[in-house]
């Protein structure tokens, strides 16, 4: 998905990728630490936030306004 923003939008969407990365990496610290509720929550933030970085970008290069355009109706 990264590929995919920098060459079908911009450079600067791949930034896009930063939320999502930073749960993973959160949850792979909770694993280190045993932590089995936080690798849950961190776990789930990670799905969430892959799912909807990756949703607005094939929204943007289909034409779409992306979230804040959906929102603004």
């Amino acid at each position: 998905m990264i590929r995919f923003a920098h060459s079908a939008l911009s450079p600067a969407h791949v930034f896009l990728a930063v939320p999502p990365l930073f749960c993973l990496y959160k949850s792979k610290d909770a694993i280190l630490r045993n932590d089995f509720p936080a690798f849950a929550v961190w776990h789930g933030w990670w799905h969430i936030m892959a799912v909807a970085a990756a949703s607005h970008c094939i929204d943007l290069a289909n034409g779409g306004g992306g979230l804040v355009k959906r929102l603004e109706l």
